[in-house]
């Protein structure tokens, strides 16, 4: 049974709560006054049977003493397993971060640790990397570490410290615009491959201009962890000086040797999907023999006719994919490009789910009897999440009539929430859809069961 978090969004609620019997407490949005840290602090000490704590102390002004009152109250807490610090905006220095990182590594119990530690007084990435080799018990570590220009330098010292986390799981990295070149991007590659047990990892290295010897490196290190399963990458504006996609496809090609991963999700800039770079990384997934989840985000980005045409054709190459999400809210294509793209899927066979966010897209003649017409021809697919909210759609019932053809549809999650359509043809769309609906979760933002009183009253009149 999922234990219940205690919201508490001032301080003097949770100052007045009975504090011994917490086991999960979520302190949200604090705004704490002179005095506010040290009650605090005296308060959580007293927190002896807390087991989850997500604590939000964003821009609070809490210089090295205040942080170190913290680190010091949370070794009271025994049982502590999972905790989350928002300390984002304050006057931590280096001695502060040190303090914090080496008490909680005294946390016997702790596993699980979330640290937003940007947008303070400190960049030295060389003390938090020593402080990080402390945290040898942690299995899930989560770290924002963002916009503080550490460079190379502090890449190389901040992964000698994650390197010697030997039992991370799962790790997520918020680095992202921090001048980290390839040699970094090296270090980061050598650390992920020494963390043994690491099953999952999200890298946000985006800004960072690491280019081809940075992403081939960081691609070998990842292909060297046998474990690891789900990766997840962000690599906007890394390769600023390639436009050949040269960079992407010495990253893919590194990770073929990779034989665990199973989900990927990714987001770069699409232009580097081209006809130099398509066969080459066509190539390399076709030897990804275990993916079958695959996650393209090209959201605010221009996707032209030949770049559909690449992506499908490196997508068609996957040979045991089942779930394909494409992220294009706020993207420009026009619908041919769409149509065939979508269309270029059929070669999937194993496909079975199938998620495109369209919402508020600049797709030219977007006309949904050809997105229909491109989605009946996916044979296999039998789970369908559509978002078309925020578009000038008109057409709607060429897509009911669709929906009913594609014979293996079991479940269909659609918004098509539009306030500029025409409500008469929203309102034939919807009956139709209704007629479907075991298989629809939502239509123009609303549940199906909103639209139940209607559906039974066009019933009636047939």
């Amino acid at each position: 049974m999922k234990k219940q978090i205690r919201l508490f969004t001032n301080l003097k609620d949770f100052l007045n709560s009975s504090l011994s019997s917490h086991t999960h407490a979520k302190l949200n949005h604090l705004r704490l006054s002179v005095d506010g840290i040290s009650d605090l602090t005296s308060a959580i000490s007293k927190c002896k049977n807390l087991y989850y704590l997500d604590l939000d102390l964003e821009y609070n002004e809490i210089d090295d003493e205040g942080i170190t009152l913290l680190a010091h109250s949370l070794l009271s807490c025994q049982y502590l397993s999972i905790l989350e610090l928002q300390l984002a905006g304050n006057e931590i220095d280096s001695e502060g971060i040190q303090n914090l990182v080496s008490n909680l590594a005294k946390c016997a119990n702790l596993r699980t640790l979330k640290l937003y530690i940007q947008e303070n007084q400190f960049s030295d990435a060389e003390i938090l990397g020593q402080a990080l080799k402390s945290l040898t018990n942690i299995s899930c570590f989560s770290l924002q570490f963002s916009a503080l220009e550490i460079g190379d330098e502090g890449a190389l010292a901040l992964s000698s410290g994650l390197a010697k986390m030997s039992n991370l799981q799962k790790l997520t990295l918020w680095i992202y615009d921090n001048f980290i070149g390839a040699q970094g991007a090296q270090a980061l590659g050598n650390a992920i491959a020494n963390c043994a047990n690491l099953q999952t990892l999200k890298l946000d290295v985006q800004q960072n201009n690491i280019g081809y010897q940075g992403a081939q490196s960081l691609g070998l290190g990842l292909s060297k962890n046998s474990k690891l399963q789900n990766l997840e990458l962000d690599f906007i504006k890394c390769f600023q000086d390639d436009n050949d996609g040269k960079a992407l496809v010495g990253f893919f090609q590194a990770l073929e040797n990779s034989s665990s991963i199973s989900k990927l999700r990714l987001q770069f800039e699409s232009i580097y999907i081209n006809n130099n770079s398509s066969s080459s990384i066509a190539s390399s997934f076709s030897k990804y023999s275990k993916l079958c989840y695959l996650e393209l985000d090209f959201t605010y980005q221009s996707i032209d006719n030949d770049t559909a045409s690449f992506l499908g054709f490196i997508i068609a190459k996957l040979p045991n994919l089942q779930t394909l999400r494409f992220d294009l809210h706020h993207s420009k294509m026009d619908c041919k490009s769409l149509s065939d793209l979508i269309c270029s899927l059929s070669g999937c066979t194993n496909l079975q789910t199938l998620s495109l966010n369209l919402c508020s897209s600049e797709i030219e003649n977007l006309k949904l009897s050809d997105l229909g017409a491109a989605l009946k021809k996916i044979s296999n697919f039998s789970t369908l999440d559509l978002e078309l909210s925020k578009n000038q759609i008109n057409d709607y019932l060429e897509l009911s009539s669709v929906f009913q053809g594609c014979s293996n549809l079991s479940f269909i999650k659609l918004n098509v929430e539009n306030e500029y359509s025409d409500i008469l043809k929203q309102s034939k769309f919807v009956c139709n859809i209704l007629k479907m609906k075991r298989l629809v979760n939502k239509v123009f933002g609303k549940s199906i069961e909103d639209y139940e009183e209607y559906f039974e009253k066009e019933n009636s009149q047939e």
